[in-house]
């Protein structure tokens, strides 16, 4: 929606004429390219919702607006209300109702007038559904996206420095000397009228209206700089840039026509050129070949890799498809690639590119793109429609070595409007060698100090010979994750099948120190097991036959078991795994999610879900090492951030986690060693027989312990005081 906010009423009107359907329809055809009236029909009844019978009697499909391209559904209504319903009283639960109807009907958007039974004029309302809109992104971060948009087209096109840019677009820098932009207010104009600017995921086109609104009013600004015989306002210049800089593409047609029937709506004075709005992947469809941007301005899409597969092949050419990227990685490369040689890119994306394995494709293209800005939105605010925590990316077609600014916003106070904590809060990354490693930057003190524990250690890889893996997935949790009561029924009634049902725990069961009673089995039946055991039968016709519960257990799941990608030779078989036998031995046990480590020893049989990482050990230093504080300040200081202050443990991350103590020439090294194993033990016993409550306070010996065992593992690394107060306040 071009104007942001919450509400998906894109336009209302009131009009004081009587309704005719067929005026109704004349009026708003100039908005579609085409209605198809002979599909009519009238509900009442049993179709409205018991809540809305007293506001609402009857409504009907006066048209449907269908996109060129056949993708998507606009219905053109009329709600006829219940007598003696008002108009006014009645808006909101007619949005309501409408918003179901999309809902339910499978409309993108309804364009609608509500009538009162006594006729004295109707009310017109343009409503999108949430399907289309997508997330809803704050006006703050709007508009800093935009202001960042032109800062950089004018540093571009006009050879204006960042810093005075950075004072003139400043709310706070009341002495700012504009003498510069007095002085070439003209040449800016000019640069900004002839602008192309372009969005390549417009979905609801949140971005394309903040633009729309800033790139009109720093146009205004300038006039006082000037004067010219041709009136300089806001009309004016909205609508010449959409008529000459304007250009959008989307995979949603829906979404493109809604996008293009608001500003048809909003702006009825701009003509609006229909090949400059393309409906298509900006990925793998030849869309804006010719073209070349000036400005594109982008939140993209975010699937994961396996949410695309289909189109995988096409994408062979991106550094970020050497590593099974997230696709809005694609759009970042594929944006860049389309700019001007003045042109620059902004984009809202999320921050796990920063530091997760899937965005070292990404890092390593910014090696030589590199970005002017980066700011980490971290987990504040949560935008309406996505939990993701967030980032904005500025990147320059031709990178400069004056280095990077960097803006860590996840801490800004709510009442803090995004600009005004950039202003006051980015600081310049000059020395920052950017690769495609995992990056991360903290203060300064908490980066030398995580510099100097891992020059003190060596890698967890190397002290367990690589032996760091990731839980089970299993592509059909519902069929192959049972509960206890159906596993001791099929165990029971089968015991042929007992042997295939295991112990099974998800990354939230697991505790420090603490493994819980089992509360889900998992069917276990690996690639290979029905072949290496039906000789010459058919494989599903064994499986019957030797396993008849089992298998009438899964039946029901069939078609969805079959299409897994996640599936050995059967439907019924898991995926092949080359370290099944690792969840049968003791095992160190570790959620993905997590606020700070949690580590729990397994003595062998209890598998794990993909969100568990496990290494093939039993050693309780490596135990107790792990769930120390200190182990909890690095993964927290190199790890993703998510959501409500937790962090992603993955098994790459964890393999990096430095480790010392393995010098057994080292006498001190092989005191502590011991020292910090025996604390590991005795947590281990203190947590079994007081398992730890979801909101209780650990008693005074599990608390002293460990601290005791927190001192001993600063002993171990060498830590000092100023150190150690860095670890326990962060």
């Amino acid at each position: 929606m071009l104007g942001g906010g919450n509400s998906s009423v894109i336009q209302r009107s009131l009009s004081k004429e009587e309704f005719d359907s067929e005026r109704f329809i004349i009026g708003i055809k100039p908005l579609f390219a085409s209605i198809n009236t002979t599909e009519r029909w009238i509900r009442s009844g049993i179709h409205i919702p018991q809540e809305l019978k007293n506001t609402i009697s009857s409504y009907r499909l006066l048209g449907r607006h269908t996109p060129p391209e056949g993708q998507g559904r606009i219905d053109i209504l009329q709600i006829k209300l219940a007598p003696g319903t008002q108009l006014a009283a009645s808006e909101k639960k007619c949005v309501k109702f409408l918003m179901k109807h999309m809902e339910s009907d499978g409309a993108d958007a309804v364009f609608a007038a509500i009538t009162s039974a006594r006729g004295e004029g109707y009310l017109s309302l343009f409503i999108e559904s949430t399907a289309v809109r997508g997330i809803v992104i704050p006006d703050d971060i709007l508009d800093y996206l935009s202001t960042e948009g032109i800062k950089n087209f004018l540093h571009k096109s006009c050879g204006l420095a960042p810093a005075a840019l950075d004072g003139y677009f400043s709310d706070s820098c009341i002495l700012f000397d504009d003498t510069v932009f007095a002085r070439d207010a003209k040449k800016l104009d000019a640069a900004l009228a002839s602008m192309r600017f372009c969005d390549i995921a417009a979905a609801g086109g949140e971005l394309v209206g903040a633009f729309i609104k800033k790139i009109a009013a720093v146009r205004l600004g300038l006039g006082k700089y000037f004067s010219e015989s041709q009136p300089r306002t806001e009309e004016r210049f909205i609508r010449e840039f959409i008529e000459n800089s304007l250009f959008v593409t989307d995979c949603s047609a829906a979404a493109l026509d809604i996008l293009k029937t608001e500003l048809k709506l909003k702006f009825p004075q701009a003509e609006i050129e229909d090949d400059r709005f393309v409906w298509g992947s900006i990925l793998v469809d030849n869309i804006f070949t010719d073209v070349k941007f000036d400005l594109i301005l982008t939140n993209p899409p975010h699937l994961r890799s396996e949410q695309f597969s289909s189109i995988k092949e096409l994408l062979s050419g991106y550094s970020s498809s050497r590593f099974n990227a997230d696709i809005y990685c694609y759009y970042v490369e594929k944006a860049v690639s389309m700019l001007s040689s003045r042109g620059s890119a902004v984009f809202l994306i999320s921050n796990k590119w920063m530091k997760s394995d899937y965005g070292a494709g990404l890092r390593d293209f910014f090696q030589y793109h590199n970005p002017a800005v980066i700011a980490d939105l971290g987990k504040v605010p949560l935008l309406k429609g996505t939990v993701m925590p967030l980032s904005v990316v500025s990147v320059l077609k031709e990178p400069e070595s004056s280095g990077v600014k960097f803006i860590n916003a996840s801490a800004r106070p709510k009442d803090t409007p995004l600009p005004e904590y950039a202003e006051e809060c980015a600081r310049p990354l000059s020395e920052c060698k950017f690769s495609s490693a995992s990056w991360s930057f903290p203060e300064s003190g908490i980066a030398a100090l995580v510099a100097g524990i891992r020059e003190r250690g060596v890698p967890l890889s190397c002290c367990t010979d690589n032996k760091i893996y990731r839980g089970i997935l299993t592509g059909l949790n519902e069929a192959f994750v049972i509960s206890p009561e159906t596993a001791e029924a099929i165990s029971a009634e089968e015991p042929a099948s007992a042997e295939l049902i295991v112990p099974f725990y998800s990354g939230r069961d697991i505790k420090r120190y603490y493994l819980p009673p089992v509360k889900k089995y998992l069917i276990f039946m690996p690639k290979g097991y029905t072949d290496r055991r039906r000789e010459l039968s058919d494989g599903y016709l064994w499986f019957a036959q030797n396993h008849p519960r089992l298998a009438s257990h899964l039946a029901r799941y069939e078609a969805k078991a079959s299409k897994r990608r996640d599936r050995g030779d059967y439907w019924w078989e898991l995926r092949p795994c080359r370290y099944y036998d690792v969840f049968q031995r003791q095992k160190i046990l570790l959620p993905v999610i997590c606020r700070g480590i949690s580590a729990v020893l397994d003595e062998g049989g209890a598998y794990a879900n993909d969100k568990c990482c496990i290494i093939d050990s039993g050693d309780c230093f490596l135990l107790a090492l792990l769930n120390s504080r200190l182990m909890s300040f690095i993964f927290r200081s190199v790890s993703a951030p998510l959501m409500n202050d937790y962090f992603e443990l993955r098994p790459s991350t964890l393999a990096e986690l430095p480790v010392r103590g393995m010098n057994p020439a080292n006498a001190s090294q092989r005191r502590l060693r011991a020292e910090i194993t025996a604390y590991g033990e005795k947590l281990s016993r203190i947590y079994a027989l007081n398992p730890p409550a979801k909101y209780g306070r650990p008693d005074g010996e599990t608390l002293q312990t460990e601290k005791e065992l927190n001192r001993a593992v600063y002993r171990l690394y060498g830590l000092t005081p100023a150190e150690i107060n860095i670890v326990e306040n962060n």
